[in-house]
């Protein structure tokens, strides 16, 4: 497990209004608990570069979500690009995993009250995000938990180091 802090911030609304998940029945592995009907869009989450987590420092040594796409951090599974409706992330010949969306189950908490609800953390293979994670979930994340932009957050993120 990983634990990030960070803060509610706005996305570029890709996935709320391009991109789109596929529903439990639509995947092509079976996903324990991945949500039935994914929300759209995905709640943002920018990093503090002062609040990396040291393990994974330790192992990428640096503060940038790219590292992520080794695979040393193992996801619990991942979606084809062609699963995610509107991927404008495809592959090449160089990256033929490029637009794949690797998915790690996750826990967002909200810092002032301790509240939390189940999501996933999501990341396309070649995404140019450096410090935001992406959470989807089966609920809108930001009713739930009552976020705004600034909200600080920390993210359990389950996976295993290779």
């Amino acid at each position: 497990m990983i634990r990030f802090k960070g803060m509610v911030c706005e996305g570029i609304k890709k996935f709320s209004k391009q991109l789109i998940l596929p529903n439990r029945d639509q995947l092509s592995i079976p996903i324990q608990e991945w949500p039935e009907i994914p929300q759209p869009g995905t709640l943002n989450i920018k990093l503090d570069d002062q609040d990396f987590p040291p393990e994974f420092l330790k192992v990428f040594g640096r503060c940038d979500l790219r590292a992520l796409d080794s695979r040393q951090f193992a996801p619990e599974a991942e979606l084809l690009w062609t699963e995610i409706g509107g991927n404008t992330l495809p592959p090449t010949r160089e990256r033929p995993d490029r637009g794949n969306a690797q998915i790690w189950r996750a826990c967002v908490r909200k810092v002032a009250t301790r509240e939390e609800r189940v999501c996933w953390v999501l990341r396309r293979i070649g995404s140019t995000l450096v410090v935001h994670l992406e959470l989807v979930a089966g609920v809108k994340l930001r009713d739930a938990l009552s976020l705004v932009d600034g909200t600080p957050v920390e993210v359990d993120v389950e996976g295993k180091w290779s």
